[in-house]
């Protein structure tokens, strides 16, 4: 993750996270359309249905995949979110927040890591959301609130 590309207070909170639990490792950070329609692609593989679970606020993502069921190839699904995203409003797009550089995304931690890595992310500065698995998935998604 390069950490250079999130916005301040992420950034920091990410810095402030690894010194404190040494064991995080980061799988994301601030993505390109493109890659954030690839994270969305490779975790529609693994559950058709969870970009209608994950982004419920934008449920064109979710009507492009019912619209398209023999679409089932990573590249495949990844153009046609990206596609997707690229038709909405810019209002819209400021709500994905790993484009924004708000939010990191890190693998799940080992069990006997995981309740003082939650502890300390929930005491981490501009915390907007943790979500401890998305949709079923083993990564952990922290958001942040850049004031």
């Amino acid at each position: 993750m390069v950490l250079d590309e999130l916005q301040p207070i992420t950034k920091a909170a990410a810095i402030e996270l690894q010194r404190a639990c040494p064991w995080v490792v980061y799988t994301s950070g601030k993505r390109s359309w493109m890659d954030q329609a690839r994270a969305m692609a490779q975790n529609t593989m693994k559950d058709r249905q969870w970009v209608g679970k994950v982004y419920k606020r934008e449920p064109e993502l979710q009507a492009w995949l019912n619209a398209n069921p023999n679409v089932i190839d990573l590249e495949g699904i990844e153009n046609g979110l990206y596609f997707t995203l690229m038709g909405y409003a810019k209002g819209v797009l400021d709500r994905f927040a790993h484009p924004a550089g708000r939010a990191f995304d890190l693998q799940e931690p080992y069990p006997q890591w995981q309740d003082a890595t939650a502890t300390k992310i929930k005491s981490l500065a501009g915390l907007e959301l943790f979500l401890r698995g998305e949709a079923g998935l083993p990564i952990w998604h922290c958001q942040f609130k850049e004031c």
